[in-house]
């Protein structure tokens, strides 16, 4: 409060002395009245806003998220009991999509906003942690919405798909002991309270496990998370996050993380790797892929070698209403190598094209691959 006060004073004193240099009367008020102003602009440029310590929010728009953790050194936690955060992503408020900000805090890059009408929000180092409890019908729709889906921001969730206990419930379930509450308020105080910084590195043997389960994934890719790629070419990255998370609940960061580390984190990932594969089904991943085998189907039938988006509509007319209902079906085909995009010159703005590979039409070696098979390569 005091912070506050501080700079409104400033500002109001600032505001003061511009009236008495308009109203000057002679040339010394005005150079007076010029000297204090740049005095003041300068420690008002200079002055450092405090602010309350927050570590939670709930229900906010993408704006003042930003102004959040501008005010919180970059760092914030949205923990909700609902999915209210997807309606805002979406547009609830402006109806237009926008949750650049969520992607940019997942990867920790620059966030630098500067709008009409509202203060300019320069986040270096965002980092923004994500828990929700959401319905099933949530997660739902999260698939069945294609920018969400086509801009990366359902790979980056960690799923569990808790089975239902409604029938099978505790009436009057054990209250958590007072050991393990202060266990936990001990536990969360003291990392609260670390303010130690530096880079995490990992011992040899760690990262030889890193490796092995990078190997691991990349086959998966191709087999077991073919339909949700997004989500699999990502998991690596979070498993060595969780390496260091569990790390440094327990070690300073000057020391390597240990291949005990590395592999409790492998076993958490390999947790999320099947509740992932959970979501995505119920998500709507597994109907993604039915309509990119029926789309090559149609491909493969009609055997042309290249196609315009307008004829591959009207080759699966009554299948897709409209192009946009083909896009996520289309984008699989093409990055599992079935197709290929090209640019045609028109004369005026060039025409996308798309180029069929021979590697997987019918006849080829007596096989017919199928798209839940692995990809193909150009």
């Amino acid at each position: 409060m005091q912070n506050k006060t501080e700079r409104d004073l400033l500002e109001k004193r600032l505001e003061a002395v511009k009236k008495v240099a308009a109203n000057a009367k002679n040339r010394e008020q005005m150079e007076d009245a010029r000297a204090e102003m740049l005095e003041l602009s300068a420690q008002i440029a200079e002055f450092k806003d405090l602010h309350p310590t927050r570590l939670i929010v709930d229900d906010t728009t993408p704006e003042k998220l930003v102004d959040i953790m501008n005010e919180q050194g970059g760092s914030i936690a949205i923990i909700s009991s609902e999915g209210g955060i997807f309606d805002a992503m979406a547009g609830r408020y402006d109806r237009t999509y926008n949750f650049d900000v969520y992607l940019k805090a997942f990867t920790g890059d620059f966030i630098s906003i500067d709008r009409i009408g509202r203060k300019s929000n320069h986040v270096e180092n965002p980092r923004l942690t994500m828990a929700l409890t959401v319905q099933p019908n949530v997660i739902q729709g999260l698939m069945s919405n294609d920018v969400f889906r086509g801009r990366g921001l359902c790979g980056r969730f960690l799923y569990a798909v808790c089975k239902s206990k409604v029938g099978h419930r505790k009436v009057s379930p054990k209250p958590v002991t007072p050991e393990t509450k202060k266990a936990y308020y001990d536990f969360v105080t003291r990392i609260l309270l670390d303010q130690g910084s530096g880079e995490v590195h990992l011992s040899k043997e760690a990262d030889r496990l890193r490796e092995e389960y990078q190997s691991c994934i990349e086959s998966r890719l191709l087999d077991e998370f073919e339909s949700m790629q997004d989500w699999g070419n990502k998991i690596v990255g979070t498993m060595i996050r969780i390496a260091a998370l569990l790390h440094l609940s327990s070690f300073p960061a000057c020391e390597p993380i240990s291949a005990e580390t590395m592999t409790a984190a492998i076993k958490i990932a390999e947790f999320y790797c099947i509740h992932a594969q959970a979501a995505y089904q119920m998500m709507g991943a597994n109907e993604e892929a039915e309509s990119a085998k029926y789309l090559w189907n149609r491909i493969d039938n009609a055997g042309k070698e290249l196609y315009s988006k307008s004829e591959l509509v009207r080759l699966c007319k009554g299948k897709f209403k409209k192009a946009e209902d083909m896009g996520p079906a289309l984008q699989m085909l093409v990055d599992m190598g079935y197709l290929r995009e090209a640019e045609q010159e028109t004369g005026g703005r060039p025409k996308t094209m798309y180029i069929v590979n021979p590697k997987g039409k019918k006849g080829i070696k007596g096989k017919k691959p199928s798209i839940l098979e692995g990809g193909l390569s150009a």
